[in-house]
């Protein structure tokens, strides 16, 4: 539901690492994959919801936008809008016991997306951030969740009833922080920072099933949190429209369940033809804690890594050919080494490593 009154709320990572301690909750979508997110399917809580507006109540989840109020439901609960089923709408979780609702799009004024804030018109738009198990590698990953449009529109009192609007507009953005930004629209949050989560670009529309969206993606590194909404700018926005033409609100209500991201060296194929790179941990790096390098290659491609000592002389060599590999420095003798990655698609990446006792 919306709230009109600007709040800021400002949560430290050492809260979200104290929960995340407290409820580790990792189910695997593989042998070989983790699933990153806490409580990805909505079921653990703090405190029960006895209310709207309550999504914080999930462990691991937050509000974005100071303007949204996100609701979390679970059967938990014997609240009318927030236990399950709900009186905003029929929908089971699609495994578990909650799941939560959000007006990702409203309006007073469908064609801008306008709310009163109180002063005046502002664009709004309803987004919620979730919690990693720990910092995002740079490597390919993919993130997954289901959304399924609300069958009840908003009754505005005004006489105006089932004004809802279905859209294509869901998208991701990874963050270093979960504070609360003002407003989650550009220039607010970073246009180039924004995922398109609905490739296709169809309007979801089915209010019977879960529909999976999915995308992959190459972090910066270090994120340890994620918020979901419709960040794009409006014009990729497409809508349509139902319900009654003279209701005053027009929302798009949509359910969310089931949140997976995870690193995937073959999910993301021939997406990220710029991404060949080499990474280096440990460094410096001693006999105890020797330097590692991770070398990320595009698919059909090879890679060299040669390692020079201070004075020019080859000290190692290794070949790939693997979309993701990790080399171990052999034991050298103290002091400073460079370092060149080329591939057989003309990309070269140098560096220096620090050898120490």
């Amino acid at each position: 539901m919306i709230n009109l009154k600007r709040i800021k709320l400002v949560f430290t990572k050492l809260f979200t690492l104290l929960i995340v301690g407290a409820f580790y909750f990792v189910p695997t979508i593989s042998s070989s994959q983790v699933n990153l997110v806490v409580n990805p399917n909505c079921d653990i809580y703090d405190t029960c919801p006895d209310n709207t507006k309550q999504i914080e109540r999930a462990i691991g989840w937050w509000k974005f936008d100071s303007f949204g109020t996100p609701d979390y439901l679970n059967d938990c609960s014997s609240h009318p809008k927030v236990g399950i089923p709900s009186d905003i709408g029929y929908q089971l979780p699609l495994s578990g016991s909650g799941y939560f609702h959000t007006s990702i799009l409203n309006s007073y004024n469908p064609q801008n997306f306008q709310i009163w804030n109180g002063q005046e018109y502002i664009q709004s738009r309803e987004s919620f951030i979730g919690t990693l198990i720990q910092p995002l590698k740079k490597v390919p990953h993919i993130v997954e969740f289901y959304v399924n449009f609300s069958n009840i529109g908003y009754s505005d009192g005004f006489g105006g009833g089932d004004g809802r609007i279905a859209t294509n507009a869901f998208d991701f953005i990874l963050l270093e922080s979960n504070q609360v930004v003002y407003n989650s629209v550009i220039p607010y949050i970073n246009k180039s920072e924004i995922i398109n989560m609905n490739k296709k670009n169809s309007i979801l529309n089915d209010t019977l099933n879960w529909i999976k969206l999915s995308a992959c993606f190459v972090p910066t590194g270090n994120e340890f949190f994620f918020a979901i909404g419709a960040f794009r700018d409006t014009n990729d926005i497409i809508l349509e429209f139902t319900g009654a033409s003279y209701s005053h609100i027009h929302i798009s209500s949509y359910y969310f369940d089931n949140f997976a991201i995870y690193e995937c060296d073959t999910c993301c194929l021939g997406q990220f033809p710029y991404e060949d790179h080499v990474t280096v941990s440990s460094n410096p790096g001693s006999t105890q804690n020797p330097t590692i390098f991770s070398v990320l290659l595009n698919p059909n491609t090879t890679g060299t890594l040669t390692l020079y000592d201070s004075v020019g002389r080859l000290v190692a060599k290794e070949e790939f050919s693997q979309l993701l590999t990790t080399y171990t420095l052999p034991v050298l003798a103290n002091g400073v080494y460079h370092y060149a990655l080329t591939t057989s698609n003309g990309v070269n990446d140098v560096g220096k490593v620090l050898v120490v006792d």
